[in-house]
């Protein structure tokens, strides 16, 4: 799934310092102070809250955060404006550690390993690592048969995707895959196209670029900043709104991805007239999405899902 020789190059600096950013959504958390801001790590000993990390920023005072047993995260979230918080108390750490060691053999693929990592990790949650909201232990963690074919109707081999967004008219950032022999090949940025100012109105030269120089595209996603954190909030048809709206250009669109904007769409529309029709989605939409959608394979839906966790955050 992971190639071992992944190449990862021309990664623009600015690209990479807007990742987080750009997977995390302006919180909804009452205590939230700006958008985007990072996760929570809390190491607790003793009852006491000894260490506190937040991705992006580093070490923060761990004396901030009133830790008064599990219960208590929940509320640390909130005040921190943080969009998840994890606390890990004594050595669950050591236990995870040790559970990854006894089932992880050499020369597993990388998210093989992954998936191990995540059960071991599970398997201590409501012990000794709590987690707000609680993401893990409503997420089913798939085999890695699934999650390959998964890869496989998401990315045929030898094809590229890539998923570009623009800030005021200039590139903010953007993540390009490659694909090759049924795994992940190559990671980079538009820094190797070689598009001289890349414009969303001129998005056909990306593409161009993408298949002299990548691989041909099988997906790209162009949209701008406020555009794409709408439609990775908590609302099922945002895409299909922001294309409508030309905040967002999906080009080329695989079919399934026709199918689930659709029916994002078609969500939206039944949610707004909630009133004449609740959340009543015709059967035949959610159908037509459910064969096509390359996450059958799951035995759930990660975009569903998702929505649902931006949600309660």
């Amino acid at each position: 799934m992971i190639s071992p020789q992944l190449r990862i190059d021309h990664i623009d600096p600015a690209a990479w310092r807007h990742a987080f950013r750009l997977l995390t959504p302006p919180s909804r958390a009452p205590g939230a102070k700006r958008p985007g801001q990072p996760p929570l790590l809390l190491f607790v000993e003793e009852g006491v809250c000894v260490k506190a990390i937040r991705p992006g920023i580093g070490r923060v005072d761990p004396a901030v955060f009133r830790w008064a047993g599990a219960w208590s995260l929940g509320r640390i979230r909130r005040e921190a404006g943080a969009p998840l918080a994890i606390a890990v108390e004594g050595d669950a750490l050591e236990r995870i550690a040790g559970a990854i060691d006894s089932r992880i053999r050499a020369g597993d693929d990388y998210v093989a390993q992954l998936l191990e990592a995540a059960r071991a990790l599970r398997a201590e949650v409501g012990k000794g690592v709590h987690i707000d909201p609680d993401l893990l232990s409503v997420v089913p963690i798939p085999s890695y048969a699934a999650l390959q074919k998964t890869w496989n109707m998401l990315l045929p081999d030898d094809r590229s995707a890539g998923l570009f967004v623009f800030d005021r008219g200039e590139l903010w950032t953007s993540y390009l895959v490659e694909k090759r022999a049924g795994e992940l090949s190559r990671i980079t940025t538009h820094a190797a196209l070689g598009v001289a100012r890349p414009d969303m109105r001129r998005h056909k030269e990306l593409l161009e670029a993408m298949e002299s120089r990548l691989a041909r595209p099988h997906a790209a996603i162009f949209a701008t900043l406020d555009a794409w954190r709408e439609i990775i909030g908590p609302d099922a048809g945002a895409l299909a709104r922001q294309v409508a709206l030309r905040g967002a250009i999906i080009d080329p669109a695989p079919p399934w991805v026709i199918a689930l904007t659709g029916a994002g769409a078609m969500a939206g529309v039944a949610q707004g007239a909630s009133r004449l029709f609740g959340r009543f989605v015709p059967q035949a939409v959610k159908d037509t999405a459910r064969s096509m959608s390359p996450f059958a394979a799951l035995g759930f839906d990660p975009i569903d899902l998702f929505t649902k966790i931006r949600k309660s955050v």
